[in-house]
This record gives C-alpha cells, sequence and structure tokens, in this order.
C-alpha cells in the first residue's frame, strides 16, 4: 500500500489467538515457515497496535449498546466478518438483541413435494430443520 499505516490503512477484523499462528513466508515451505518460527521474526514483521485489539464485546465495540433504525446510515460502513457460518449466525442474534424494535420470526417449510411415506421417514421434519445449506436461510430467521 506503500505508506506506513497499519496494514497498509486496510480495515481488518481479526478473531482467534494471532500469538499461536505462524508467521508469513512468502513462497515458503512448510519447513521454512516453522524454522522462521523458531529462529524469531525479522524486520518485517509488525505487531498490532493495542488500541486495535478487542478483548470485550467485539458487537458491542463495533456498534455500541443499542442500534436504533433511524440512525441505520452510521452503521452502513461497518461490518464484522467471521470465516464460520455458525460465528455469522450468533453474531447476528447479538446485532439483533442490541437492536431496537420488534423483531418477525420465519420458519421454512418442512415438508417435501410428491413424498411418499418412505420420504417421511427417512427425512423427518427435525432433520430438514437442522440443515443449514450455504446460500440458504436458516430454518428459523428472525428479522
Amino acid at each position: 500500500m506503500q505508506n506506513e499505516k497499519p496494514l497498509g490503512g486496510k480495515t481488518i477484523v481479526f478473531g482467534g489467538d494471532f500469538r499461536q499462528t505462524l508467521p508469513v513466508v512468502p513462497h515458503g515451505t512448510q519447513a521454512a515457515i516453522c524454522l522462521a518460527f523458531d529462529l524469531g521474526l525479522d524486520s518485517d514483521t509488525f505487531e498490532i497496535p493495542s488500541e486495535m485489539v478487542c478483548n470485550g464485546d467485539l458487537v458491542k465495540e463495533i456498534y455500541g449498546d443499542k442500534l436504533l433504525p433511524s440512525d441505520f446510515e452510521q452503521y452502513t460502513d461497518k461490518a464484522i466478518l467471521c470465516p464460520r457460518n455458525v460465528d455469522v449466525d450468533d453474531i447476528n442474534n447479538r446485532v439483533l438483541d442490541i437492536l431496537e424494535g420488534d423483531s418477525i420470526t420465519y420458519f421454512s417449510s418442512d415438508s417435501i413435494d410428491d413424498a411418499t411415506p418412505e420420504d417421511n421417514e427417512s427425512y423427518p421434519p427435525v432433520f430438514l430443520n437442522s440443515l443449514n445449506p450455504s446460500g440458504m436461510p436458516l430454518h428459523k430467521l428472525k428479522l
């Protein structure tokens, strides 16, 4: 990014314990990465500044104690990124908890078109409702 800002001035949200992450060695083999970890870090490494580390509640750090629907414009440039859907669902629920106003819960359809009696035994609604395929909403969708 050709500047001196931390992470090149890019907004990045990290999670986890980065003390347990091996250093990045460009085009390095597994042995080179492990060797770099044993020998210490070179001058190209940086430490994440303490003011950029959140040790508390990430949702409250980003959005505050409560969200008002009328203030939506101030939140359009904020986001929390997660690598796993289960984390996304958890954070979405926590954000909905601080959002002022009423929520509506929608449920998916829990039947099979053209089902035979065997299909109903093989695919009970409880099983169908537990599925969370990528790109599809949850069985219980709270908006």
